[in-house]
């Protein structure tokens, strides 16, 4: 309190409160000095003004009179950013052998639809999910807000098409062949990886010398990849026996 003589005035700070984007009820002054005048401010981190504030935090509120100040002091909480609205603009994504570039977008319904800034009001963890699966994206809030939220998204699995299969050649036989897949090409890999695989091959055309068809059925061991199409047409050189 300030005061002259039997005379007072007093400064009463407004209850603590949570952030709610507008401005703290302000301070209560009770009491008067005959012809002195008072001034009244508010105070804070990077904030000192005459007017109320709004942000989220400590506050010392100060009334001068005379040459003598009394203060009282308040707390602007920030508000739970688990109370906005906070989501992934895009939550499923296809492997690319790298963490995706995810897009938030938080909105504070509680202050008129205010739509928040990161960097100011939240900030983003970085993604770490880089396989196929389920993963989930951490946004804590900052500012005006406190707390966090964990956001869901997905990476699925990458189609490649089998574009060449090698058979290796085999020398005419009555009784048939066990024929070796010795090498697959793929369209779809990320650039610099490989594909292991399971391959078997089946005779599909007539059993003599030449050129004849083959079916090729492939199995992917690599969940980051789907092949599209697993049963893939070729040839394969039967060799015409030797004389006996």
């Amino acid at each position: 309190f300030c005061h002259d003589a039997e005379q007072t005035l007093t400064v009463t700070a407004p209850e603590d409160s949570g952030y709610s984007g507008n401005p703290s009820p302000g301070a209560e002054v009770s009491g008067s000095i005959d012809g002195v005048s008072y001034t009244l401010r508010y105070t804070g981190e990077a904030y000192d003004s005459a007017d109320a504030p709004t942000n989220a935090g400590d506050y010392t509120v100060s009334i001068t009179a005379g040459g003598v100040t009394a203060t009282d002091s308040f707390t602007i909480r920030p508000k739970p950013i688990e109370n906005c609205d906070v989501r992934l603009d895009v939550t499923s994504f296809t492997y690319s052998g790298k963490a995706p570039e995810l897009s938030v977008t938080a909105v504070d319904n509680g202050v008129g639809s205010y739509t928040m800034q990161q960097g100011i009001d939240y900030t983003v963890a970085q993604a770490t999910g880089i396989n196929t699966g389920s993963h989930k994206l951490t946004v804590t809030g900052m500012g005006n807000y406190t707390g966090s939220v964990e956001l869901d998204y997905s990476i699925t699995a990458r189609d490649v098409y089998i574009i060449d299969a090698q058979i290796k050649p085999v020398t005419y036989s009555e009784a048939g062949y066990e024929l070796e897949v010795t090498s697959l090409s793929f369209d779809g890999l990320v650039e610099g990886e490989t594909l292991d695989y399971l391959a078997s091959a089946q005779l599909t055309g007539t059993n003599a010398a030449g050129e004849q068809k083959v079916s090729v059925t492939v199995t992917g061991s690599n969940a980051n990849y789907y092949i599209r199409y697993s049963v893939f047409d070729t040839t394969v050189t039967i060799n015409k026996a030797e004389a006996s």
